[in-house]
């Protein structure tokens, strides 16, 4: 009997039925920063599809009661790329936010140039070259840290929060096209966008070459209380 109750605690508990397992949220946008409603919103687990549901008018879209675990998250709307971001929940009651960009398709043309086979002319056979191996990513790093100011008009109104950006790393390592996701007040936001220029990077290299890529920035502001008055 005691067994069986340990099993169906454990059960439940694993389940979430008392509030303490994770949630995997977050709101899907498009390139322009707006954000993307009724796209389809697929929650993976080792490739096999768990749950599904659509963004909302807001772009928003939520999965409670998980437990923890390995998750992908896919995301696609019409002639959008999919959007795929693996979350790992490590413990019960975590919460995750996704800031999902959804970048536009490349669309795809044929041409064709065609005209009669002169007489006593034959077709070339055609030549098959080897194919070029590729895929060797070294991944953007950063070289100057960015070190900006807590903005005085914030500090002496207590705002703080996290703003979140979108921008792209050019080849030259400089942050350019940069699309605020959310952010809790104007006044960080501008001290974000202010700062963005002095950033530099090393960029991403293909095979060997610099390529332009994308790039989520978290910037966390926050105010902790003067030592006389911490709880």
């Amino acid at each position: 009997m005691r067994f069986w109750m340990c099993l169906l605690i454990g059960t439940l508990f694993h389940a979430g039925v008392w509030g303490l397992a994770g949630t995997i949220r977050g709101t899907a946008y498009d390139v322009d920063g707006r954000v993307v409603r009724d796209a389809r919103v697929l929650l993976m687990v080792d490739y096999v599809k768990q749950r599904e549901q659509q963004t909302g008018q807001a772009g928003e879209f939520r999965f409670d009661g998980l437990a923890p675990g390995r998750y992908e998250v896919q995301i696609k709307k019409g002639r959008m790329f999919i959007f795929q971001n693996t979350v790992i929940l490590e413990k019960a009651e975590q919460d995750t936010v996704i800031y999902a960009v959804l970048p536009i398709a490349r669309m795809t043309d044929r041409w064709g140039v065609s005209t009669r086979l002169p007489e006593g002319v034959k077709k070339l056979a055609p030549v098959n070259s080897p194919p070029v191996v590729g895929g060797e990513v070294e991944l953007a790093a950063p070289i100057e840290v960015v070190r900006m100011p807590y903005p005085a008009e914030a500090l002496s109104q207590g705002i703080e929060g996290q703003v979140a950006l979108f921008a792209r790393i050019t080849v030259d390592g400089t942050l350019s096209d940069a699309i605020v996701l959310s952010s809790p007040h104007e006044i960080l936001t501008k001290a974000v966008l202010d700062s963005l220029p002095k950033a530099r990077y090393r960029p991403m290299r293909l095979n060997g070459h610099p390529v332009a890529c994308g790039i989520d920035l978290l910037v966390e502001f926050r105010l902790t209380e003067p030592a006389g008055l911490a709880n």
